[in-house]
């Protein structure tokens, strides 16, 4: 039986052919792969399992009814086709059928990097990741199914790890989901310090298409800037306008400028506990100025500084409808470089962060990021390690720690016990030795003896 080992990387989204070498030759620097946004990829964890495509059910637009090679017991994943239905469902389906992850191949030509699998609203109770790979890829991959089985070998360790890890959180104040992530966040991010996270909140500015033409000129009902900074007004008729979004959001760029610039503060738990407090306080039902800078001022921020890094951000150092800000326009750009079009989003160490937003998930990938001594205690049972065979790599080293250790153990015990042994042993010898001299000694002089009185003995 003949065997196809691929290795995904989530970080650079890459497969990599180990064997047979006739698939690896045309693929020498290996396949891309884009990782769904939906499911929990099992941060620092390799898993392996075999592939199985269900030819007569390869759409998994329904429920599989070809039978399924492994058993129960065995790890596999399941190759389907693009087409017909949404990608949550094909992995559904496949979750039901026992599988643990889900490769979809495209039906169209061309690179797959740019295309992000997104959650159509029905992805809930999802937790094996699943992979988008080329059509030409795929079509490789079923020829080598024809002839021989296939298993692959699913790396989801984070490709980059430090001591200290680079987290960057994208979101808008005036989006509920996101206000949301960052309340059920905050625990954790309280957690966080200057020692072992560099942290940046990235706020998601959009700019105004249509405005251009008239060179950001006219003041904009939902933007700052003419139409350069923009939010999406979440409430329709009521009060909340993008506007005021994008008010608050350079407010609190300001406000978490004092936590990063001061020295003093070793730690983002105060800017945690704006965002826990913002949500219940004020979230879309209050959502205003004075309610924000009560909290601030309640969280011991300096209020004058706040207004004078607000207003200072503007060309001109005043705020106005249509004039520039360096902070806001640093925002877009950041946001357009990393090619981002969904939010709330994750960024660790430079990869971005795919699976659901659930709390425990995302922590699990956060503590993937950093190095395995290094990880804050947060990250205590808290990182997903179980590798195919069930045991965590963490499990893995600290039994072959013990194992040594105990062995390193028996062997100075053994060699004490036979040091002593052997001093047993001589004393032995020398004391048989001693004792045959004298017995040899008291022979001698008996034979003597005897000699002079005329008896024989059998000494």
């Amino acid at each position: 039986m003949f065997f196809l080992f691929l290795t995904i990387q989530l970080g650079l989204g890459n497969i990599s052919i180990y064997s047979p070498s006739s698939l690896k030759e045309k693929f020498p620097s290996g396949i891309s792969a884009s990782l769904g946004n939906f499911g929990n990829p099992p941060y620092d964890t390799s898993v392996v399992g075999l592939l199985w495509y269900p030819e007569s059910d390869g759409l998994g637009c329904q429920p599989f009814q070809s039978p399924c090679p492994y058993g129960e017991n065995e790890n596999f994943f399941v190759l389907v086709d693009r087409g017909e239905c949404a990608f949550v469902l094909k992995v559904r389906h496949a979750q039901d059928r026992g599988a643990r992850a889900v490769i979809i191949v495209n039906n169209e030509p061309g690179d797959v990097s740019n295309i992000i699998m997104r959650d159509n609203g029905l992805g809930g109770n999802l937790y094996i990741p699943a992979f988008l790979i080329k059509k030409s890829d795929g079509d490789e991959i079923k020829k080598t199914l024809e002839k021989t089985d296939v298993s692959l070998v699913l790396n989801f360790e984070m490709t980059s790890t430090s001591d200290m890890i680079y987290l960057s959180l994208f979101f808008s104040s005036g989006n509920q989901r996101s206000q949301l992530f960052m309340k059920d966040f905050a625990d954790i991010g309280k957690q966080l310090t200057k020692s072992n996270t560099y942290f940046t909140p990235k706020y998601v500015v959009i700019q105004c298409l249509t405005c251009e033409f008239d060179n950001f000129s006219r003041p904009e009902v939902d933007c700052l800037g003419g139409g350069r900074y923009c939010a999406p007004d979440p409430d329709g008729p009521g009060p909340i306008t993008g506007k005021k979004i994008v008010q608050e959001d350079l407010r609190q760029l300001c406000m978490f400028d004092q936590i990063k610039d001061d020295p003093k503060v070793s730690s983002y738990k105060q800017y945690f506990k704006f965002q826990e407090r913002f949500t219940k306080d004020c979230g879309l039902d209050n959502y205003t100025k004075e309610c924000s800078e009560k909290i601030m001022k309640s969280l011991g921020f300096d209020m004058a500084l706040l207004e004078k890094c607000y207003q200072e951000s503007f060309e001109g150092g005043k705020e106005t409808d249509v004039a520039v800000n360096k902070r806001l326009g640093a925002e877009i750009e950041f946001w357009l470089s990393n090619g981002l079009n969904f939010y709330p989003a994750v960024i660790i160490n430079g990869q971005l962060y795919r699976g659901d937003l659930d709390n425990d998930a995302v922590v699990i990938g956060i503590c993937a990021g950093y190095s395995y001594m290094s990880r804050p205690d947060f990250c205590k049972n808290k990182t997903s390690e179980k590798t195919a065979s069930g045991f965590k790599t963490s499990t893995v080293i600290i039994a072959l720690v013990l194992f040594f250790g105990v062995l390193f153990a028996v062997l100075l015990i053994y060699r004490y016990i036979s040091k002593k042994e052997l001093e047993k042993e001589m004393v032995l010898m020398v004391n048989q030795g001693v004792s045959q001299y004298f017995a040899l000694s008291e022979t001698s002089t008996l034979k003597k003896s005897d000699r002079q009185a005329g008896r024989s003995s059998y000494v």
